[in-house]
């Protein structure tokens, strides 16, 4: 039987997946392809984009099979090992649990897109970085499953990092 420890981070996966697919309606009912809104103006744009390809439209000159593979099965194998850590791994603690569920519910998002848009996953939120610490000066659209992966993958490496160094500073040394 599931624990309530395990089970109450899992409202995270259809909590991301819902915002993520609304948000994704409301734009492609609302722009038209390729069309830009200013929301914040030149930082903050809506921008309609679809991409068929990773990140950054990594992929886009791959042969089929090698894009099918990398873009449709890869992201199904990672989905199942997130779920299998986030079950049998017994020293997850809460935050991790819910990172997990955040990532879950992210790449179920995406996946969605994937498996059911023929033009692929739909891309929006447009940010202008100005070239800070030698970013590009627009960053690649992205959507909000993105931004929900981004940032709890980056809280998990975090985190994981901050326990690393507890855990070698409380070890007594020989």
């Amino acid at each position: 039987m599931l624990s309530k420890q395990k089970l109450v981070p899992l409202i995270l996966v259809p909590i991301v997946v819902i915002i993520d697919q609304v948000s994704k309606i409301i734009i492609t009912l609302s722009l038209e392809y390729n069309q830009i809104v200013e929301v914040l103006g030149d930082f903050l744009r809506l921008w309609y984009r679809t991409n068929k390809h990773s990140a950054f439209g990594i992929g886009s000159d791959w042969p089929a099979e090698l894009q099918f593979i990398t873009f449709l099965i890869l992201p199904l194998i990672v989905l199942g090992g997130a779920l299998f850590i986030y079950f049998n791994y017994k020293e997850l603690n809460s935050k991790y649990r819910w990172l997990l569920a955040a990532i879950i519910g992210a790449g179920v998002g995406n996946m969605i897109d994937r498996f059911l848009r023929p033009d692929g996953v739909v891309d929006f939120i447009d940010v202008n970085t100005y070239g800070i610490l030698g970013l590009p000066v627009r960053w690649p659209t992205f959507n909000i499953a993105d931004a929900t992966l981004t940032v709890s993958i980056i809280l998990f490496v975090i985190f994981f990092i901050i326990a690393e160094m507890k855990s070698r500073h409380e070890k007594p040394t020989a």
